[in-house]
């Protein structure tokens, strides 16, 4: 829970256009959680775009599957498949290996942690030649 910032992510059409991406992630109650994306027009720096939608934990006995929402009935099947221990770093994708996300809780991160994320993901058959780095504020 709470705020996350995108480090990198595979390009798609949701973020098309935007630096500066984050989210934050609200508890609703056991198995639902509320998503509030943002992030910032590259082109027009004060137009901010926003969008909001839940996720749901398809299964209780592996919390790191969801599935998120955010126009009805639209779905998309969300892993997290890695997670520091401290909660500092996440790796999120797709099953489908057709969304990828690097995550942190600061606007960067290590060298080193960004490498291991993106071997973790190698390991496991993302195309990790597809990631792009996201500008944030404080980074060039």
């Amino acid at each position: 829970m709470g705020k996350w910032y995108e480090i990198a992510r595979f390009p798609n059409r949701y973020e098309r256009g935007l630096d500066c991406t984050m989210a934050i992630y609200t508890r609703l109650d056991a198995k639902k959680v509320l998503i509030m994306n943002q992030g910032r027009v590259a082109r027009r720096p004060n137009v901010i775009r926003k969008a909001t939608g839940t996720a749901t934990m398809t299964d209780p006995a592996d919390p790191g599957r969801i599935t998120a929402s955010f126009i009805k009935p639209f779905r998309s099947h969300i892993c997290i498949i890695d997670i520091l221990s401290d909660y500092r770093y996440a790796l999120v994708g797709s099953p489908s290996r057709k969304y990828l996300w690097i995550l942190s809780r600061q606007t960067n991160m290590p060298e080193a942690d960004f490498n291991h994320l993106v071997e973790k993901a190698a390991s496991l058959g993302f195309p990790v030649e597809k990631l792009t780095r996201t500008k944030q504020i404080n980074t060039p």
